[in-house]
């Protein structure tokens, strides 16, 4: 993913009624498909530096995602465990009874 794309309104701006923010956000969203769209409030802005913070926290989730994503199609064929490490049964076969 791209870098975010941050949008500020100015200080002296009116705010937009939650109709015209949803329609902003769809709008941009479909120009901008690959990038994760940030809409700041009538003003408030992004403090110095903190783009950078911005742009390494969106790189580290990335990461984490693929390696979920990872993980999840490499964690089908381990057993599953309980939160104290203990193995737990797969699913009761269905012809057997409860009893």
């Amino acid at each position: 993913m791209k870098d975010p794309l941050i949008l500020q309104f100015r200080a002296d701006a009116t705010e937009p009624t939650p109709a015209g923010l949803t329609l902003l956000r769809s709008r941009l969203a479909e120009a901008f498909p690959d990038r994760a769209v940030v809409l700041l409030p009538c003003g408030m802005e992004v403090a110095p530096g903190s783009q950078e913070s911005l742009l390494e926290i969106n790189g580290k989730l990335d990461a984490l995602l693929t390696a979920l994503a990872a993980e999840g199609e490499d964690g089908q064929d381990e057993p599953s465990r309980s939160l104290d490490g203990e193995l737990v049964p797969g699913e009761r076969d269905q012809s057997q009874s409860l009893g």
